[in-house]
């Protein structure tokens, strides 16, 4: 279906809901992502699946959680990253009760010295 003809199909006129059919317009969103209410013939509200509602905050968090990284990298220089190696045989051995948080008292990730 193309663009325009899909969004066609998705407009709902808000009329709908006062003639009591607000029931078959939120079971078309099993179907569809989307809905488009008009009133007087202008967009007044997107009625959203829960699914592609779920999608959407995913993405928008996912996309957050990739400018916070990329700022942190721009920021550190890469200065204090710990190799992926390293963090993953420290996570193959318990971290002891004199370390802190799975450091030596080096101050590298791992067991404590001595352990």
């Amino acid at each position: 279906m193309s663009q325009i003809a899909h969004t066609l199909h998705s407009l709902v006129p808000i009329s709908q809901f006062s003639k009591g059919q607000a029931a078959q317009v939120f079971d078309r969103l099993r179907t569809e992502k989307q809905l488009i209410v008009l009133k007087n013939n202008a967009p007044a509200a997107v009625l959203l699946s829960p699914e592609e509602y779920e999608r959407m905050t995913e993405m928008e968090e996912n996309y957050g959680l990739l400018l916070m990284a990329q700022e942190r990298l721009k920021n550190n220089a890469l200065n204090q990253a710990i190799p992926q190696e390293q963090v993953s045989k420290a996570l193959e051995h318990p971290i002891s009760a004199g370390s802190a948080a799975g450091f030596g008292a080096s101050g590298q990730i791992g067991p404590a010295e001595g352990a």
